[in-house]
């Protein structure tokens, strides 16, 4: 749903490069292909990369906000979109009731842009914007966290003011969209690498020794907020964001045969501890063992 950055661009050419001993390639630059796709055994591998700078960014992920306006008479409404991805989302926070709850926390405001809009400069426009956030109470968020219906972390709001919709759509909305696209995986930079579904085809190349942890964030979220642009310009968007993901290091075992004298050798099991993640050099050499193996 986010847009790919020059980083994010040279994230995916990176990995790429990285598993070039798997047949990999990648959609490249402005087209909407698969991110990341290589081969284990000739058995196809489609990654969705989704890039982060840190592993603080990594915790909690932003797929894209939304803007919106106030009309003249004090209601709200979502700016009209042009990309399918915009559509997408705004029909997502519509039908989650997002648009709803906006309109009913802050119903009879006054133009509250056409003040800021009316500073002389920049430092008149950040204290308007600042006392219309306090008379608005804050920024707020709307969504999942660990099956409770509603996560607040900037004011008090209880499961009976959010009476409009599932939220739960907007945790399965963040899977679908990844599915729409054909992906098996996805890739968290600096955090993890994880299957979207049921089906799992490094699993069944391991022979279920590997089960790759499902993409399930325990935390969804829509941000609502006045949001700052710099230069005195101000704007109300609402921010879908994921986090809470499962843990993604294992224990898997493999065979290795060593050579205990020249005419004798045998085989055993190794348990390794690895972390689940394309970046991580023992999890790239696993998946090595299982494309060189001969079961």
């Amino acid at each position: 749903m986010a847009k790919r950055t020059n980083a994010g661009y040279k994230y995916e050419q990176d990995l790429t490069d990285d598993y070039s001993n798997f047949n990999s390639k990648t959609a490249g630059v402005g087209s909407s292909g698969m991110d990341l796709s290589f081969s284990i055994k000739n058995v196809p591998i489609n990654v969705e990369l989704k890039y982060t700078k840190s592993i603080s960014a990594a915790k909690i992920l932003n797929y894209g906000q939304s803007s919106f306006y106030q009309r003249p008479d004090g209601s709200w409404d979502f700016v009209e979109k042009e990309t399918a991805e915009e559509i997408e989302r705004v029909e997502l926070l519509t039908n989650a009731g997002i648009l709803r709850f906006i309109n009913e926390r802050w119903k009879n405001k006054t133009n509250i842009l056409e003040q800021i809009n009316r500073a002389k400069d920049k430092q008149e426009a950040a204290s308007l914007a600042a006392r219309q956030r306090e008379l608005l109470g804050g920024q707020f968020k709307v969504g999942i966290n660990e099956s409770r219906q509603i996560l607040n972390r900037n004011t008090e709001i209880t499961e009976e003011e959010y009476p409009y919709s599932n939220l739960y759509q907007l945790k399965t909305a963040i899977n679908s969209y990844y599915a729409k696209k054909g992906a098996d995986y996805v890739q968290i930079s600096n955090f993890g690498f994880y299957r979207l579904g049921s089906n799992d085809p490094i699993a069944e190349l391991s022979q279920g020794q590997l089960t790759i942890p499902k993409f399930e964030p325990s935390i969804v979220t829509a941000r609502v907020r006045l949001k700052g642009y710099g230069k005195g310009r101000y704007g109300f968007t609402v921010a879908l964001e994921a986090g809470g993901f499962p843990p993604n290091t294992k224990v898997v075992s493999r065979s290795v045969e060593i050579e205990l004298s020249e005419n004798r050798k045998t085989a055993y099991k190794v348990d390794s501890s690895m972390v689940i993640n394309l970046d991580n050099q023992k999890f790239r050499e696993y998946l090595m063992f299982l494309n060189d193996s001969q079961s």
